[in-house]
């Protein structure tokens, strides 16, 4: 993801700025406009690994719960079958 981010940071240099050379635009307000670029972009890389990361804990929870529901459903099966002592 970093490689994007430093794709998208040069081209945004190379767009505004007209030059491919480095971060150090002689406007300051294409400077500042890249370095809230990059900030928004990390961001949202953040943002994406957290909900990556609770989708996978969520699915651990519900194949969890999923085991749980089975194996009352097999005791009770099991019950059932059991003739019951008189």
């Amino acid at each position: 993801m970093n490689t994007n981010r430093r794709q998208i940071k040069t081209r945004t240099f190379a767009e505004r700025c007209g030059t491919d050379q480095g971060f150090n635009c002689p406007d300051p307000e294409v400077n500042e406009l890249v370095r809230r670029v990059d900030n928004a972009l990390k961001e949202a890389y953040k943002a994406a690994d957290t909900l990556k990361k609770g989708d996978t804990e969520l699915l651990a929870l519900v194949e969890k719960m999923e085991a749980k529901v089975s194996s009352w459903k097999d005791e009770e099966q099991a019950a059932e079958m059991k003739p019951e002592a008189q």
